[in-house]
C-alpha cells in the first residue's frame, strides 16, 4: 500500500511536468511551424488542425535544433552558473527566513522546493505561480507553524524586492553620467530610489 502511495505522489508530478514541457513544445513548433509555412507560401489559418500539427511537429524540432546550436557554450555555461547562484542565495535567504520563525530546514530541501517554485515561475502565467507551491510545500514542512511556514514565503519575496532596488540604487552611482544624459530615466530613477 505505502509503495502505491509513493508511486501516485511521484507519478502525478512527472505527469503535471511531461503535460507542462509538451505544452511548452507544441507552443515553440506551432510558431516555428506557422513561420515555415508563411515562407513557403501557405496560409496557415486555412490549414486544419492536423495539418498545422504536423507541420509543427516535422519542422518545429530541427529548427529549435538550429537554433540551440548557435548558443556558444561558455556563455551558456556562464548564465547557467549566474542563474544557479541566484537560485541558491534565494534558498540562503529563505533558509535566515524559515531559521527567525524556528522552522529550520535542510539545504536540500529548501533547494528542492525552491527549484520546483522556479519551474512553477518559469512556466505559469504570472511570476507568483511558484510562489503558491513553495507556500504549500513549506506548510507541509511543519505540523504546528503552518501559517508561518506560509508567511516565510511572502516575506523572503518582499526581502527579494528590497534588494533588487538596493541593488538598482547602487548601479545608479556609476551610471549618474547617462542618467543625467537622458532626462526620461530621471522618475523611473527617482521612483527607485
Amino acid at each position: 500500500m505505502r509503495g502505491l502511495k509513493t508511486a501516485w505522489r511521484v507519478g502525478w508530478r512527472v505527469a503535471l511536468c511531461a503535460f507542462l514541457l509538451a505544452w511548452i513544445f507544441q507552443s515553440i513548433f506551432l510558431s516555428e511551424g506557422q513561420a515555415s509555412a508563411s515562407s513557403r507560401g501557405l496560409d496557415w489559418n486555412q490549414l486544419g488542425r492536423l495539418e498545422q500539427w504536423r507541420i509543427a511537429w516535422t519542422v518545429g524540432p530541427r529548427l529549435l535544433w538550429d537554433t540551440l546550436r548557435l548558443v556558444q557554450p561558455l556563455a551558456l555555461a556562464g548564465s547557467l552558473l549566474c542563474v544557479l547562484l541566484t537560485i541558491l542565495l534565494g534558498v540562503a535567504r529563505w533558509r535566515l527566513v524559515l531559521g527567525v520563525q524556528g522552522l529550520p530546514l535542510p539545504w536540500g530541501r529548501a533547494a528542492g522546493i525552491t527549484f520546483v517554485a522556479q519551474f512553477f515561475n518559469a512556466f505559469l502565467l504570472g511570476s507568483t505561480g511558484g510562489d503558491v507551491i513553495k507556500a504549500l510545500y513549506a506548510a507541509r514542512e511543519t505540523h504546528h507553524k503552518k501559517t508561518e511556514a506560509v508567511v516565510t514565503v511572502f516575506v523572503d519575496r518582499l526581502l527579494g524586492l528590497w534588494a533588487m532596488l538596493l541593488f538598482a540604487a547602487l548601479m545608479m552611482i556609476p551610471n549618474a553620467a547617462l542618467l543625467s544624459r537622458h532626462q526620461e530615466l530621471g522618475a523611473p530613477a527617482l521612483l527607485i530610489l
